[in-house]
C-alpha cells in the first residue's frame, strides 16, 4: 500500500507522485502492465488507463492518498497526463503545507 504524506512536513515531489500513480494504474491492470510501462506523457484516456468505470475510483485514490481533490473536468481536460496531474498534486500539496507553516 502506498503511503500518503498528509501528516505535515514537506509534500512529495512530482516524480514520486508520478511513480505512485503509475504503480496504482499498473495494479488496476491486474498484472497486464508494469508501472514503468505507464507513460507519464500520454493521455490517460487515449492510452486506455482511465475509462468511465475507473474514473471515480482514480479520483478517490488521489484524494485519499494525497488529500487533493482533482476537479473531474480537469482530469479529462488539462490534467489528462500523469505529468500534469503529478505537478498539480504536488503544487496543491506544497501550497497547503505553506499555509500550515
Amino acid at each position: 500500500m502506498l503511503q500518503g504524506n498528509l501528516g505535515g512536513g514537506s509534500a512529495p515531489g512530482v516524480e514520486k507522485i508520478i511513480t505512485d500513480l503509475q504503480a496504482y494504474i499498473a495494479g488496476k491492470a491486474r498484472n497486464k502492465l508494469e508501472p514503468h510501462e505507464v507513460s507519464s506523457s500520454d493521455s490517460l484516456w487515449s492510452a486506455g488507463h482511465i475509462d468511465s468505470l475507473s474514473y471515480v475510483e482514480f479520483l478517490a485514490f488521489i484524494e485519499g492518498q494525497y488529500g487533493v481533490v482533482v476537479p473531474d473536468v480537469q482530469l479529462s481536460g488539462q490534467l489528462n497526463t500523469l505529468e500534469a496531474l503529478g505537478a498539480f498534486i504536488a503544487s496543491t500539496m506544497n501550497h497547503s503545507v505553506e499555509k500550515n507553516d
